[in-house]
């Protein structure tokens, strides 16, 4: 399930603007997560981070190894480690796709709660970080 596509969409209701981003794989799967950023000013800048970190770190890779994504995004940003609200609003809302796609397909509920970070590493979550 490789991502191919992510569309980001400002949607204007009212005195808000919802941030969308949607990802599409191979398969047809689609995902769909929501930057918390609708408020007052700050929703472009948070649908021009998720844009740039889908096109860096997001479209070719497997959507199902989300921590992995989210560590490459995290660790190779410069403006992540440092933190603030549009840079985690736009990695949220791309996880959240992610988390949306990878549910879709019915996974088993061990695939949802501990998903390896790295190919032959450990897992997260369950037993223990490492275990």
């Amino acid at each position: 399930m490789i991502v191919q596509s992510a569309r980001v969409y400002v949607v204007p209701s009212g005195n808000r603007r919802p941030v969308i981003v949607e990802l599409r794989t191979d398969d047809g799967s689609t995902g769909i997560g929501e930057a918390g950023l609708a408020y007052g000013l700050g929703g472009t800048a948070a649908a021009a981070m998720i844009k740039e970190m889908c096109e860096r770190a997001v479209l070719g890779r497997d959507a199902f190894r989300i921590e992995e994504i989210w560590n490459d995004i995290y660790d190779h940003s410069f403006w992540a480690k440092g933190g603030g609200p549009v840079t985690f609003a736009a990695l949220s809302a791309i996880e959240q796709a992610l988390w949306d796609i990878k549910g879709g397909r019915h996974c088993p509920q061990s695939q949802h709660s501990r998903s390896r970070t790295r190919q032959g590493g450990g897992s997260v979550g369950g037993e223990g970080l490492h275990g």
